[in-house]
C-alpha cells in the first residue's frame, strides 16, 4: 500500500463538509460494514484508507478481502486517520466515492409502487435510520426535500449500515414540480400529521403511494400538506404528543408495505 498523500488527505477534509461534497461530487464511507455494503452494491470507490495499527482482527481480515479486490489503498498513521475521521471508536476504514445519483424520469415514477418523501428532515441518524426501514419494506425510490439532510453525509450513510446503496435516490430541488409529477403519474401523496383525524390504520390505499414524513418538531411544510390528498396519524396513547420521525417512518413505512401486499 503506498502511503496517503498530503492531496488526499486535504480532498477528504474539504469532503467531509457538505459544500465540499456538492462541490465535488463526493463522499466518504466509513467503516467496514457500510464499505461492505457499498462494494456488495457494486460500488466501486475511488480509493480506500486504511490505519493498520487501528484494525481490530475482524478489520484484518476485511483488509485482506479488499487487497483480492481491483482497488487502490493508501494508508496513513493512527493521528492523521483521527483528523480524517467521523467517528469516535474507528475500526481503522474509510473510502471515497462519487456520488453522482441517477436521474430519475417519469417512468421510473410510473413504475414506483411506494416512494418515501422526507419533508425537512435534518438529523443524519433520523434519515440514515429511515433509509435502512425503506430498503427493508420495499420502498421503491426516497425522495428528500431541499431541507433534508444530504443522503451521501457521511452519517446517514453509516446509520444506514450502507442500505444507502440500495435504494433509488432523488434529491428534490423543486418540491412543487415533485408533487406535480406524482400527480400526473397518479401517485397519491400521503401526509402524516399526529392532528389528522384519520387513523394510518383505518386508512385504506390502493394503486400507488407517496408517504411524506416530516420532522418531529414541525411536521410537513405547508407546500407537503397542502399537495397531500389524504393526511393521516399513527395511533398512539394520549400522553404522547408525537413521535421521533425514524420511528414514525417506520410505522407507517411497514403498514403501507403491508396494505399494498409488498411483503
Amino acid at each position: 500500500m503506498d502511503k496517503l498523500s498530503l492531496a488526499k488527505e486535504r480532498e477528504l477534509t474539504a469532503i467531509s463538509a457538505r459544500h465540499g461534497r456538492r462541490k465535488m461530487g463526493k463522499t466518504i464511507v466509513e467503516g467496514v460494514r457500510a464499505i461492505g455494503a457499498m462494494l456488495n452494491s457494486g460500488v466501486v470507490p475511488d480509493y480506500v484508507v486504511v490505519s493498520p495499527s487501528s484494525l481490530t482482527t475482524e478489520g484484518e481480515e476485511f483488509l485482506r478481502g479488499l487487497a483480492n479486490r481491483d482497488l487502490t489503498i493508501f494508508e496513513c498513521d493512527t493521528k492523521r486517520f483521527a483528523k480524517l475521521s467521523d467517528t469516535v471508536n474507528s475500526q481503522g476504514f474509510l473510502a471515497a466515492i462519487k456520488t453522482d445519483l441517477k436521474q430519475v424520469d417519469d417512468r421510473a415514477l410510473a413504475n414506483a409502487r411506494f416512494i418515501l418523501y422526507l419533508d425537512g428532515i435534518s438529523d443524519p441518524g433520523n434519515v440514515g435510520t429511515i433509509l435502512r426501514t425503506a430498503a427493508a419494506f420495499a420502498v421503491d425510490l426516497v425522495a428528500a426535500s431541499p431541507t433534508t439532510v444530504d443522503f451521501y453525509n457521511p452519517k446517514v450513510i453509516r446509520a444506514s449500515a450502507g442500505m444507502v446503496f440500495r435504494l433509488t435516490l432523488l434529491p428534490v430541488n423543486d418540491p412543487k414540480r415533485f408533487f406535480d409529477r406524482l400527480s400526473v403519474n397518479d401517485i397519491e401523496l400521503l401526509g402524516s400529521a399526529p392532528e389528522a383525524a384519520t387513523t394510518l390504520e383505518t386508512t385504506t390505499l390502493a394503486g400507488k403511494v407517496c408517504l411524506a414524513i416530516g420532522s418531529e418538531a414541525i411536521g410537513l411544510s405547508p407546500i407537503a400538506r397542502q399537495a397531500s390528498r389524504r393526511l393521516f396519524r399513527i395511533k398512539t396513547v394520549d400522553a404522547v404528543e408525537s413521535l421521533n420521525a425514524a420511528a414514525a417512518a417506520a410505522i407507517a413505512i411497514h403498514q403501507i408495505a403491508t396494505k399494498l401486499e409488498l411483503i
